[in-house]
């Protein structure tokens, strides 16, 4: 029986979720073809290419000509795990149409699109020009149609898979949770003040701190929080 080969691809942001995917694949007789950049590997310089390993760099800011030349590794992968797709879904719809793509997803409001949590973070001119471009270039549009064709969508945890299956259910039968867990010190001390945590870059275009702060008035109102 071959081993089973998969093909990630990893750009720009989670490279914590690369390294513990990694981690849990080198216990296995996988054989992995990474796509990524040098940018990611150097924080990650435990990882190496070996006989299991196969590593392809690009350093364009725009990686979609990079992937396409390696149509030929990527059709012999049984699965390929896109980490974020925050933009180029157009590119993504088209190759999912392909090929057995799958993709995470961090954040449900920005993936399904839902119009009940727009984003109030934004000033009026740069929402105006954030829709020209969508409109433009249409990526509203194969952001849903994305959704239709991957082969799976995957949640880092259990409440995000939840909520997904309560609220999105059309896309149910593809939601799956992956098997990634974040490790905390057992030794750890906490104190009286609640730290509430959100991973990842300050980006209005995709956050929406609006929402976020009636969310925390909502569901921690008795909590002192920093």
């Amino acid at each position: 029986m071959k081993p089973l080969q998969i093909s990630i691809i990893a750009f720009k942001y989670h490279f914590d979720i690369l390294n513990n995917l990694l981690y849990l694949l080198n216990h296995s007789s996988t054989h992995i073809h990474l796509i990524t950049s040098e940018n990611i590997i150097n924080l990650l310089p435990h990882i190496k290419a070996d006989h299991r390993i196969n590593i392809s760099l690009c350093n364009t800011p725009d990686y979609r000509k990079h992937i396409l030349r390696q149509r030929d590794t990527l059709s012999k992968s049984h699965h390929i795990l896109v980490l974020t797709v925050y933009k180029y879904f157009k590119f993504f719809h088209d190759l999912s149409q392909q090929l057995p793509v799958s993709i995470i997803i961090h954040n449900t409001h920005f993936a399904f699109q839902d119009k009940r949590f727009q984003n109030k973070s934004l000033k009026i001119k740069d929402k105006l020009v954030l829709a020209f471009k969508n409109i433009l270039l249409r990526e509203n549009l194969y952001k849903n149609k994305l959704l239709e064709t991957v082969h799976a969508l995957y949640f880092l945890s259990e409440a995000t898979l939840n909520y997904a299956r309560a609220n999105y259910s059309a896309y149910e039968p593809k939601m799956s949770i992956l098997p990634y867990r974040y490790i905390f010190p057992k030794d750890k001390k906490y104190n009286s003040i609640f730290c509430l945590v959100i991973p990842g870059g300050i980006n209005a275009e995709t956050r929406d701190y609006h929402f976020l702060k009636l969310w925390i008035k909502t569901y921690f109102s008795e909590r002192k929080i920093q």
